[in-house]
């Protein structure tokens, strides 16, 4: 059923819409021919007028063929840039971050695909918050109550004037990223297990004072889990968390590590920001031998194309095309109305131990 237009749209561009979210959603074959104007006008709940006026103006622009007497068939879904829904990505720190860039545009790509539109709302100045509102993102509220945004996905906490908004324009909202308490729709990577993980690969190798390199939005999820783990190891290790957001930070951190006593410095680290990450080892690979180099284990994000200059090395790599696809599915999914199996997923984050040898074992 379509809804009522607002702002400056017509009820004609809306059927015009839907009738291309119907090609798109149904994965209608070029030739192919439509259901009668009457089926449409039912599944539309709009009258004969509106619907002949959105399947003439859709044939003006290339996308249908009339043909008299026989019927409507489709002639190139893609012609005149016809989009069939408008997805709103929010992000408060698009403009520092490089995995939030990098992932930005392969979802472009990935919604392209599918026929859809993206909005991006980011803050206009470098911002350090954790949940975004309305304040943060120009023009968001008049897009949401014009109705022009039919998803939502969003890389950061919503504050709740955002959450009201969403919800009371009955808008799919999908939460990227990683938290230990996922929300209620979203794809997340699992800091508990890749921690589990990522300390039993250390303790196995021979480490024994583990430390934490990662943003300061991720410590109060982490630290908690890290602290439990860290019991594991011999010798009772002193806790070691570097909060970094950036390149800059990451090598400032280095000289606060490598000025670390010897005999209580870590030996191994655990990286879950690769920008940041990148810096750090940079940095420290200048100040300290590579006998006394940590043991990493890194949140990498291949297409970033970092190197880290630590001679051993174990990789947790996520790969953000496909990330990119899932995501893309998932929203569109939510957008059709269709109910998933589960309401957060977590991405798969597959190892890498090409550069670091000894055999794995569990503790």
């Amino acid at each position: 059923m379509i809804k009522k237009a607002q702002g400056n749209q017509t009820q004609t561009d809306l059927v015009k819409r839907s009738l291309v979210s119907y090609i798109l959603d149904a994965k209608l074959e070029v030739g192919k021919k439509l259901p009668p104007q009457a089926e449409l006008r039912r599944r539309l709940g709009v009258g004969n007028a509106t619907i002949s006026k959105a399947i003439d103006e859709l044939r003006q622009d290339g996308v249908l063929e009339v043909r008299d007497k026989v019927g409507v068939f489709l002639l190139d879904p893609n012609a005149d840039g016809h989009i069939c829904r408008n997805v709103a990505v929010l992000s408060i720190r698009l403009r520092d971050s490089m995995f939030a860039s990098i992932l930005t545009s392969f979802l472009q790509l990935e919604l392209m695909k599918s026929g859809c539109q993206m909005n991006i709302f980011c803050l206009k100045q470098s911002n350090l918050k954790i949940r975004a509102g309305l304040t943060d993102l120009p023009g968001l509220r008049r897009s949401i109550e014009s109705g022009e945004i039919q998803g939502v996905i969003h890389l950061d906490d919503l504050g709740a004037d955002v959450e009201a908004l969403v919800a009371a324009a009955g808008i799919p909202a999908l939460k990227l990223g990683g938290t230990n308490i996922p929300q209620r729709n979203g794809i997340y990577f699992d800091y508990k297990d890749l921690l589990c993980r990522a300390m039993g690969r250390l303790w196995s190798s021979g480490v024994t004072r583990p430390s934490l390199l990662l943003p300061p939005v991720l410590v109060n999820f982490v630290k908690p889990d890290y602290l439990e783990l860290l019991k594991r190891f011999p010798g009772n290790p002193k806790c070691c968390i570097l909060p970094g957001y950036d390149v800059e930070n990451g090598c400032a951190l280095a000289h606060e590590f490598a000025a670390m006593p010897p005999e209580t410095r870590p030996d191994g680290i655990i990286i879950l920001d690769d920008i940041v990450g990148g810096g750090f080892c940079s940095e420290l690979a200048l100040l300290l031998p590579p006998s006394q180099l940590p043991l990493g284990a890194i949140l990498r994000s291949q297409q970033l194309n970092i190197s880290f200059a630590l001679p051993r090395k174990v990789f947790y790599d996520i790969d953000l095309s496909e990330y990119a696809s899932i995501i893309c599915n998932r929203i569109v999914n939510d957008m059709k109305g269709v109910k998933p199996e589960h309401d957060c997923i977590y991405y798969d984050l597959k190892e890498d131990i090409s550069a670091l040898n000894p055999a794995y074992k569990y503790f």
